[in-house]
């Protein structure tokens, strides 16, 4: 038997794809649902803010990682009760107790997958510039920038000229996920262990990865071996899936301006990745 349902969290371009792939072998179909700023800005803004925000009458639940966004509880709590049995939903959500609260009231579990904030930083700068891209609400202003400049703005983060958004910097994003890896109600698996020896990992930390969030999901009758053969590649975002592919993008004075925003994060020290 399968667990109930699954929530497939990260941050942006941190694999998500990758692990949504993983769960569909392990036998759960996609609801065609997820939890993110988008839920409330990017297509069918207008529609988005008038059935999902908050009222005084409702509580106020932050969703948004990179973009500061909130929603109604009834909403959500109404919308995770959509999600059928046997299949998962994805997302790019904050922590907060109320949400991980609704999430494990309704038995939903929570893979959250962590990413090299460098890597993450430079998947995403080719990311949001793609012109398939075009309804992401940054699109316009981010593909104007220079490649170094817009990374310069992903670390400090800042207002967005035409878009009426604030944009947050890095550490600030990052630490409104930070909540996950202390929920009782969530595993944690950094991208850099999933890829195996195929994206610059090892095959022995993949293998373990995949093992132990079938475990946790409760995926049963599975062949961990041959889902570990068939898991790298061919989700629609890939782009090579190397855990290094960022330092070509950070010189030294890049890699000097992140360090500066997170060497003082112990809780992406206790992860593995080291700013100096």
């Amino acid at each position: 038997m399968k667990a109930a349902r699954v929530f497939v969290n990260s941050f942006p371009k941190s694999g998500t794809n990758l692990v949504e792939k993983l769960v569909r072998q392990f036998g759960y179909s996609h609801s065609g649902r997820s939890i993110a700023f988008s839920s409330v800005c990017g297509r069918y803004t207008t529609i988005k803010r008038i059935t999902r925000a908050c009222s005084l009458r409702n509580v106020q639940i932050p969703i948004g990682l990179e973009v500061p966004a909130a929603v109604s509880a009834g909403w959500l709590k109404k919308y995770v009760r959509g999600v059928a049995h046997g299949s998962y939903f994805s997302g790019h959500a904050a922590w907060s107790g109320y949400l991980d609260d609704i999430l494990q009231s309704e038995g939903i579990k929570v893979v959250q997958v962590i990413r090299d904030p460098r890597g993450i930083l430079a998947s995403m700068a080719s990311y949001v510039v793609e012109e398939q891209n075009a309804w992401y609400p940054f699109h316009r202003s981010f593909k104007s920038l220079p490649r170094r400049e817009l990374l310069k703005f992903y670390i400090k983060g800042g207002y967005v000229p035409g878009a009426e958004m604030f944009y947050s910097g890095i550490r600030e994003a990052l630490s409104r996920a930070e909540g996950w890896l202390h929920s009782s109600n969530a595993i944690v698996v950094r991208f850099e262990d999933l890829v195996g020896a195929k994206g610059g990992g090892s095959d022995e930390s993949q293998l373990e990865a995949i093992t132990q969030i079938a475990n946790f999901i409760d995926a049963q009758g599975v062949d961990i071996q041959q889902i570990q053969q068939s898991l790298f590649g061919g989700t629609h975002t890939f782009r090579g899936g190397q855990i290094d592919r960022w330092v070509s993008d950070f010189d030294q004075g890049l890699l000097n301006q992140i360090s500066s925003e997170l060497s003082n994060e112990i809780w992406l020290a206790r992860l593995g990745y080291l700013f100096k």
